[in-house]
């Protein structure tokens, strides 16, 4: 499974080698973006059906379904490949692990979260 950019890298960014997975909510989502604005390839993981941001107003006006035009989540997440992985399930927890050891960076939800998802043998060491 290989990670790759849709666009060719802009060499004048500041962050610009760093790979970031982002599993954040909420206001959180601001971290990631921030780092993509500055050239890190950011990967913001959701799980099925969405994240819970997505269901945060502003809408865009006429929207008809709702997923698809938080102007929240949009703010929050420009700058962000997004992929959609079912953490809970044995093979999400496979694939996880192994696009965490592929970035350098990693944000969560809150401290030992992926323990709460019994996810616990990713570095070797938790």
């Amino acid at each position: 499974m290989k990670i790759k950019p849709s666009d060719p890298p802009r060499l004048d960014l500041p962050v610009l080698p760093f790979k970031v997975l982002d599993l954040t909510e909420g206001g959180h989502n601001l971290c990631g973006r921030l780092l993509g604005d500055m050239g890190a390839d950011v990967v913001r993981v959701e799980p099925p059906g969405g994240s819970p941001t997505r269901l945060r107003g502003p809408f865009a006006s006429g929207a008809k379904d709702l997923l698809q035009h938080s102007l929240y989540w949009a703010a929050y997440n420009s700058n962000k490949r997004g992929i959609t992985l079912d953490i809970s399930s044995q093979k999400g927890q496979e694939i996880l692990s192994k696009l965490i050891l592929k970035v350098m960076l990693f944000g969560i939800i809150f401290p030992g979260y992926l323990e709460c998802l019994g996810i616990t043998q990713i570095f070797g060491f938790m």
